[in-house]
């Protein structure tokens, strides 16, 4: 089932549940027991029905946002070395392969390919580098770097990136700091939140 179908089936689940009792009351039956709605599971539906609108809102947003305004992009892995080699060998793969962008997005994977950091650069990857010092980062990994055509971008690159692939390391994530207003996705979610809950008439 793709992201449309399970959110229109979600969404429909929710509203014969809410109208269960209307339709009791003018004697329309239905096989089964009655749905019992509570306010909790009411808001664990509607939580759920989020996640999958943000789900489709990043399928049609990311690779679009990317390719239009990020269309430039490297890959590197890092074996297990020491910190000071790992910041030398990636200072100097980046000032060959960037093609002397100065606004980037890079992302950190580890081994088992799960996100560890998404993060921008607007010095020709000196943030990026800077990690390797602060020497947290996982001793073998990938790192991708896109570079950005326009320094406005760099927020919503960001971000998008944040809610596509959910790093373990951003002490900051999506939708909770100053760029949402600038994030497709936090627009998005924050439009569907206030229908949502205007149609269930549940309370912030």
């Amino acid at each position: 089932m793709n992201y449309r179908s399970k959110f229109k089936k979600t969404l429909n689940h929710i509203f014969e549940a809410r109208t269960a009792k209307l339709i009791s009351i003018v004697g329309i039956r239905k096989k089964g027991p009655p749905v019992k709605l509570t306010r909790k599971k009411t808001g664990l539906w509607i939580s759920n029905l989020q996640d999958i609108a943000s789900d489709i809102l990043l399928d049609k947003n990311f690779k679009k946002e990317f390719r239009t305004h990020a269309p430039y992009k490297k890959s590197k892995r890092f074996k297990r070395t020491n910190w000071d080699e790992q910041k030398e060998i990636f200072d100097d793969w980046y000032n060959k392969k960037m093609n002397g962008y100065k606004n980037c997005i890079y992302i950190i994977f580890n081994n088992n390919r799960k996100c560890v950091y998404v993060g921008r650069t607007e010095t020709k990857g000196g943030r990026a580098s800077s990690h390797f010092e602060k020497k947290w980062v996982p001793p073998s990994f990938r790192i991708d770097v896109y570079g950005v055509k326009a320094k406005s971008n760099l927020s919503k690159l960001e971000c998008l990136a944040i809610h596509r692939f959910n790093p373990t390391q951003n002490s900051i994530k999506a939708a909770k700091h100053k760029r949402e207003k600038h994030c497709p996705i936090c627009i998005g979610n924050r439009i569907i939140k206030k229908e949502i809950r205007k149609i269930f008439r549940l309370r912030d």
